[in-house]
């Protein structure tokens, strides 16, 4: 099956995790600054607003390319496929959800969101706000899956799947009905399946492949560009009244460029070439940066009374990138990281590309 898949690229392409790191920074910083401000502590106004808006426009869509990007189920055989997507990405997705709501019971007094009483078997069907991106991520895949029966040839597969994507958001957007998560499927979907044209299809591997010879300096005009693009697409949302998921196809798209123009010069410099690890412990941050930002700000107000929100944004964020990685690690020096879901990261600095956590 999609017998010429992958093979327009090389097996490692190195700034991947860096662009998936980048991703995740930016929705630990997105949730963190929505419970503060959903908790009082941070108040809001139309710049803080404009930077949500900013984040939101483009930071999942940007994750969901990149997983198509890295995707290799259609290169497994039926029982691996199903056997991978349980393993990784339904049962971190049920344990995770499960242990969440628990979670926001045991310690409502400090929690932004109390869970009523079938939020546990609402699971099956009504993704939290926190783990949809893995409940669209189940649907998606099997989708893929199922075209890649009927079409079988990697960058056509890819391409029927951006195309139904799209097709299907945009007839979403213009009947303006919203039932269960069709919408955010199709968006996502359309941007899953650009991922894998990236990859399979040979015009535009050849283009991706081309990418890290681009220099330093066009790169820099590239990220501005593109910043200026979706600073002023924020902008028009919020000051004119824009609809955010009509202008987000396009919005995704500039922002997938953004974030892989950022990697690209990640590789070449020290300091900004760790990022890659948060890229490598996608998964763990994902499921777990709002437990360890929560738990932050508790201790930080029991030991120091109510602070700016400067400290607790500091905090939140921080303790959401860390606590994770540093409990995958534990988690895998005892050989327990799988029972969670969470499949081990090899910890040796030569980890690149594909390699990393594929969500």
């Amino acid at each position: 099956m999609s017998a010429g898949l992958d093979q327009t690229l090389p097996s490692r392409v190195e700034w991947i995790d860096s662009a998936r790191g980048y991703c995740l920074i930016l929705v630990v910083i997105g949730h963190a600054t929505r419970s503060l401000l959903s908790s009082g502590i941070m108040t809001t106004s139309f710049e803080r607003d404009l930077i949500d808006t900013f984040i939101y426009l483009f930071h999942m869509p940007a994750l969901f390319a990149l997983s198509g990007f890295v995707s290799n189920d259609q290169n497994k055989p039926l029982l691996p496929f199903i056997s991978s997507l349980l393993q990784w990405i339904v049962w971190p997705y049920f344990l995770w959800s499960t242990a969440y709501i628990v979670l926001q019971s045991l310690f409502e007094k400090i929690s932004n969101h109390h869970p009523d009483s079938n939020a546990l078997f609402s699971v099956l069907v009504e993704p939290s706000s926190l783990f949809w991106f893995l409940y669209v991520l189940v649907v998606i895949k099997i989708i893929d899956r199922l075209l890649c029966f009927i079409v079988d040839d990697g960058a056509k597969s890819a391409a029927v799947i951006a195309a139904i994507g799209l097709a299907g958001d945009a007839c979403v957007e213009m009947s303006g009905v919203r039932v269960w998560l069709i919408h955010p499927i199709c968006l996502s979907l359309f941007f899953y399946g650009l991922g894998r044209a990236l990859r399979s299809n040979p015009t535009l591997g050849h283009f991706v492949g081309k990418l890290s010879a681009i220099s330093t300096y066009s790169l820099a005009a590239a990220i501005s560009f593109c910043v200026s693009l979706l600073g002023c697409t924020a902008f028009l949302v919020l000051s004119q009244g824009w609809s955010r998921t009509a202008v987000t196809p396009l919005a995704g798209i500039i922002g997938t460029a953004l974030v892989a123009a950022m990697a690209i010069i990640s590789t070449r410099t020290t300091i900004l070439h760790n990022v890659r690890w948060i890229g490598l412990f996608a998964m763990v941050i994902y499921v777990q940066h709002v437990i360890w930002g929560t738990a932050a700000k508790t201790i930080v107000t029991m030991a120091f009374g109510r602070l700016g929100w400067q400290t607790y944004f500091i905090t939140m964020t921080l303790a959401g990138l860390a606590g994770p990685i540093a409990w995958q690690i534990i988690s895998q020096r005892m050989n327990i990281s799988n029972f969670f879901g969470i499949r081990p990261v090899p910890l040796t600095h030569g980890v690149v590309g594909r390699t990393a956590i594929r969500m």
